[in-house]
């Protein structure tokens, strides 16, 4: 005779957040909009101890960011720009944009299991923000075949602080287009019939991209980023023009120039080079 005795393990979680928001029309032409978030989660498990996570918008500031304070993130967008001056005769539109979002968030262990998380059993703090973009435009010319430019630059940071240790990840980036429409065609005159016309449309973009990163780390509490240790840092940048063509409704295809450069602290600077070209043509029986 045997004799088995089974205990269930169990686990709880439990989650709550809050979102505020609201979007003020400061003009016409000018749209703001703020929200502010705050979540928490517990997690007890039946065989570990339980841990706690908090998090809420909050603007970093320091070397490790937690000199900053709670603030809301924030939109704006402004349009109608080329309205100014005589820009008008120029631009059919112009547009400016600018957005940030921020956080800080907690990780908070109970060892004892007792219900009562103390700041002493601090885990871990995570600082952040997202300029996206610090500025952005986008415009767009008069004409037959107007000239559509875009470009942003966004820039971004997080911040990592462990007991006296702090790592920090900066990154930047712009990205940009240029583009524009040409659309026409050919006639072809033929002796006792119609005249024949094929059509001709050309799309021709050029992007080029910059982006560069640096983590930056600290086992002691320093006052100056140059008291931090550069672990990596990475820039690249890369320019592609692209045209595509159509020639009626049969046949189309595009044509793509890649050019850019990759720069490592580690592995030094890599080139690259690609290009490309793809017709289709449409058969139909």
């Amino acid at each position: 005779m045997g004799c088995c005795i089974c205990v269930g393990s169990e686990s709880s979680n439990y989650e709550n957040g809050l979102t505020i928001g609201s979007s003020v029309s400061l003009t016409r032409s000018i749209v703001t909009s703020l929200d502010f978030k705050y979540s928490n989660s517990l997690s007890i498990p039946s065989t570990a101890s339980r841990t706690q996570n908090e998090s809420f918008s909050f603007y970093p500031l320091g070397m490790r960011g937690d000199e900053g304070f709670p603030i809301p993130n924030w939109s704006i967008n402004w349009s109608g720009i080329e309205k100014w001056w005589i820009m008008d005769k120029l631009f059919k539109s112009i547009s400016l944009s600018h957005g940030f979002n921020g956080e800080k968030s907690m990780s908070s262990k109970d060892e004892n299991n007792d219900g009562y998380l103390s700041d002493d059993e601090l885990q871990n703090e995570l600082y952040s923000y997202n300029f996206s973009p610090i500025i952005g435009m986008t415009t767009k010319t008069r004409g037959r075949s107007p000239i559509t430019f875009k470009v942003n630059y966004n820039h971004n940071q997080s911040i990592t602080k462990i007991d006296e240790s702090t790592e920090r990840n900066h990154s930047s980036g712009i990205t940009s287009s240029i583009s524009f429409k040409k659309s026409g065609g050919l006639t072809i005159p033929i002796f006792f019939f119609r005249d024949f016309y094929i059509d001709n449309d050309i799309d021709f973009a050029l992007n080029f991209n910059w982006e560069t990163d640096r983590k930056l780390m600290t086992t002691i509490v320093v006052n100056d980023l140059a008291e931090f240790n550069e672990q990596s840092k990475n820039e690249s940048w890369s320019l592609k023009p692209n045209i595509t063509y159509s020639f009626t409704r049969w046949v189309n295809g595009n044509f793509y120039f890649v050019y850019g450069v990759k720069e490592n602290k580690t592995t030094g600077r890599n080139e690259e080079k690609d290009f490309g070209f793809s017709m289709n043509i449409k058969i139909q029986g």
